[in-house]
């Protein structure tokens, strides 16, 4: 089995925290930043007043009433999956609970730099719980928290939002800081399988060239996280154009099954087998710096 991916591993997080010239790619932005001229409020788009949500219609949309008037809600800076997908589901399931748990009953609010509505005649609007619940000291602000339990994307362009920008700013960073500390921890429990596995008869050579690897990654995540509220849009960018979310790491979880499924003593095969599930969460791990890092990229 061969572990040059470690060197092209190093090289990214390295490269990431030093800063990089960047690639062809950008993040995916909204493509209607600025509010049209038929964005004009008028008495029918009025969206004072408590709203009684009838529906949650997938992680970023509300169907809502107020008295005989129907409107659904696109939550402004949420880009949730699509439902039946996994993520979707997941998003959309952590919106309903917290409706149902301030009462089903929500206020609105516009950030004048937005569009009224999107295409589909959806209004986009910050949301949140209609009343602080006990024990809250503030009211339950939707958009905010599937952004920062990373249920959904989140979503901006050059105008928007010019409201609770910080607030953003703050999930992303938890975000990011919360998948760098788990990766760090990761990497030393893998140096740690590594060394057992080269006690029980995996090549020295490779076990060594590993740990050599692993070191440098866990200085480079330190170094990442000491920087990383201070992190500008254009470093997130360059970190998410970096060829570290380049590299399949649930296909490198599949080299270490296979090689366990090969490997004839048991208690090596055992360590290998661990090894597979420490790059699978990787890859979970992987997935939330990306996204965290799309976010950052965003907000200038």
């Amino acid at each position: 089995m061969r572990f040059g991916w470690f060197a092209v591993l190093v090289f990214a997080v390295i490269a990431s925290a030093c800063g990089s010239d960047g690639s062809n790619t950008t993040p995916v932005v909204a493509n209607n930043g600025q509010a049209s001229p038929e964005d004009v409020l008028n008495a029918n788009d009025d969206l004072t007043g408590e709203w009684k949500v009838l529906e949650v219609v997938d992680g970023a949309t509300l169907k809502l009433q107020q008295e005989t008037r129907t409107i659904d809600a696109k939550l402004l800076c949420v880009s949730a999956e699509a439902p039946g997908t996994e993520k979707g589901d997941i998003a959309a399931r952590r919106l309903k609970f917290n409706v149902m748990n301030w009462g089903s009953k929500v206020v609105l609010e516009r950030d004048e730099k937005a569009p009224l509505k999107d295409d589909a005649g959806k209004y986009y609007c910050y949301v949140f719980g209609a009343s602080r619940q006990e024990g809250y000291e503030q009211k339950f602000f939707a958009n905010y928290d599937l952004i920062s339990s990373g249920s959904a994307d989140f979503i901006a362009s050059t105008d928007w939002p010019s409201k609770y920008r910080k607030w953003f700013r703050a999930a992303l960073i938890g975000n990011f800081k919360s998948a760098l500390s788990v990766m760090g921890t990761l990497f030393q429990d893998t140096a740690d399988l590594v060394q057992l596995a080269a006690e029980q008869g995996m090549d020295d050579v490779q076990a060594q060239n590993m740990l050599e690897g692993l070191e440098q990654m866990r200085s480079g995540i330190a170094k990442m996280l000491k920087g990383a509220d201070k992190m500008t849009a254009e470093e997130a960018k360059s970190l998410a154009e970096s060829s570290f979310f380049k590299m399949d790491l649930m296909t490198i979880a599949g080299t270490w099954s296979a090689t366990a499924e090969s490997e004839t003593d048991s208690k090596l095969k055992s360590t290998y087998l661990k090894l597979a599930s420490k790059n699978e969460f990787a890859a979970e791990q992987q997935a939330r710096l990306l996204q965290a890092s799309l976010g950052l990229a965003q907000l200038p």
